[in-house]
C-alpha cells in the first residue's frame, strides 16, 4: 500500500523541545511392515502422519494470516467539552468495554462506554494529587484501576475505577525510581507497572505497590538500546515491547528485560516505520504498531514478520492524522488514539478465514501423492 502523507511532523504527545524427508525405496506397500507387537503396514500409519502434517501446515498458516479489519465507529470532536478531545494521545480499555482516554492538552482523563457514550471526566490542570500538567499514557490493570503517566509532572498516578485518586509515584530525575518527560504505560500480568520513560530512554518497572524493581534499555541505537522511547506494551508471556520513537522501530525484550530483537526500520514501505508510537499485543501475539508520522497501523506476527497494515492520511473513516496510542480491548476489537482528527477509531480485528482452504489444499496435495 503507497502512503500518500509524506510531510515532517509535529510531535504532539511528547514533551520535545525539550516534547521434510523424501522416500526413495520402491513403494511396495504389503512388504513393508513395521512391529510394534503386531504387524501394521505402513499404509495405515501414512495417513495420520498426513492428517499431522497438515495440521502443522493449518497452524503455521493460522499464525502467518493477516487480519481482516473492518471499521466499526469513531467518536470525538475539536474541544474541552465532555466527549470532546484536545490531543488525545492514548487509549486503554477496562474488563467491562469501556475505555480510558488521556485527553492530553485537556489535563484530564475521559472514560467511555464500549459505544463512545461519555462516562466521566477526571484529573485537571495542576501539580499534585490528582491533578495533570499533560497526561499522555494511560493503562488498566486487572482490578480495573486507572494509571496514568504525566509527562511533565513526571510522576504516574493511579485512580480506582470510578476515577477517584488512590496515589502517585515518581519524582524528576534519571536515577532509579526516577522519571524525565514519562509517556506510555502498562500493566503487565503480575500487576506490575511498566512505564515508558523518554527522558532517559529507558523503561522503569515498579512493582504494583510502586516500590522500582529494575530498568530496561538505555540510551543508543544498537541491540537493546533506545532513543526516545514512547509506547510501552506486554504479551501474554511477559515478553515486553518498547515503541522506539527515535530509531524508528520496535524493540522487543523477554521478561526479565534482556534484548529479543528489532521490528521494522525507518521508511515509508510496507513493514517500514516512521516513528512508532503507540503498541498493543493480541492474544495470538501478533504486534499492532501506530506508525505515527506513516499514518498508519502496521501488524507483526510473534516473530516480527511483516503482516499488513492499514490505514492513509485523512480524516475519513479509516484514515487517520497522526495515530498514536492504540489498546485491544477483550472482545478483540482495536481502539485508536487519532491525535489530530481530535477523536477515537474503533475496528474490529478478525482472523482470515483463508486458514481453512489452504488447509484443504494442502491435504488434497497430500493425498493426491499418498494414492500414486
Amino acid at each position: 500500500m503507497q502512503l500518500v502523507y509524506r510531510d515532517y511532523y509535529p510531535r504532539l504527545c511528547m514533551h520535545h523541545a525539550p516534547f521434510g524427508v523424501a522416500d526413495s525405496q520402491p513403494r511396495d506397500r504389503a512388504a513393508k511392515q513395521v512391529k510394534f507387537g503386531s504387524s501394521i503396514r505402513l499404509d495405515m500409519i501414512r495417513p495420520l502422519a498426513l492428517s499431522l502434517l497438515a495440521l502443522l501446515v493449518q497452524l503455521t498458516v493460522s499464525t502467518l494470516a493477516e487480519a481482516q479489519v473492518t471499521f466499526i465507529r469513531s467518536f470525538g470532536e475539536a474541544g474541552d467539552g465532555p466527549g470532546q478531545f484536545y490531543n488525545p494521545c492514548s487509549i486503554a480499555a477496562d474488563s467491562l468495554g469501556n475505555v480510558w482516554v488521556a485527553d492530553s492538552s485537556n489535563r484530564r482523563l475521559q472514560e467511555f462506554s464500549s459505544t463512545g457514550q461519555f462516562i466521566r471526566s477526571v484529573g485537571s490542570w495542576g501539580v499534585g494529587d490528582g491533578f495533570f500538567i499533560m497526561p499522555v499514557g494511560v493503562a488498566v490493570d486487572g482490578g480495573n484501576n486507572v494509571w496514568a503517566t504525566d509527562n511533565y509532572n513526571d510522576y504516574f498516578q493511579q485512580f480506582d475505577p470510578t476515577g477517584s485518586f488512590v496515589r502517585r509515584f515518581g519524582v524528576e530525575g534519571i536515577n532509579n525510581a526516577q522519571l524525565t518527560f514519562p509517556q506510555g504505560i502498562t500493566i503487565d500480568r503480575e500487576g506490575n507497572v511498566l512505564v515508558s520513560d523518554w527522558g532517559s530512554s529507558r523503561i522503569e518497572k515498579f512493582s504494583p505497590d510502586g516500590v522500582f524493581l529494575q530498568k530496561i534499555g538505555g540510551y543508543g541505537s544498537g541491540n537493546g538500546e533506545l532513543f526516545e522511547n514512547y509506547g510501552v506494551a506486554v504479551d501474554l508471556a511477559g515478553n515486553i515491547y518498547a515503541a522506539d520513537w527515535g530509531n524508528h522501530r520496535v524493540v522487543e525484550f523477554d521478561g526479565n528485560g534482556q534484548f529479543v530483537r528489532n521490528i521494522g526500520t525507518r521508511g515509508t514501505g510496507l513493514g517500514e516505520l516512521e516513528s512508532p508510537c503507540g503498541l498493543a499485543v493480541d492474544p495470538s501475539g501478533n504486534i499492532w504498531v501506530s506508525d505515527y508520522a506513516n499514518a498508519c497501523i502496521q501488524q507483526f506476527t510473534p516473530n516480527g514478520v511483516f503482516l499488513q497494515q492499514f490505514g492513509t492520511y485523512g480524516s475519513d473513516q479509516g484514515q487517520f492524522h497522526f495515530p498514536s496510542g492504540i489498546t485491544i480491548d477483550n472482545a478483540g476489537n482495536l481502539w485508536v488514539a487519532d491525535v489530530s482528527n481530535q477523536r477515537i477509531q474503533e475496528f474490529s480485528i478478525v482472523p482470515e478465514p483463508a486458514t481453512l482452504s489452504l488447509l484443504a489444499l494442502a491435504g488434497s496435495a497430500l493425498l493426491a501423492r499418498r494414492r500414486r
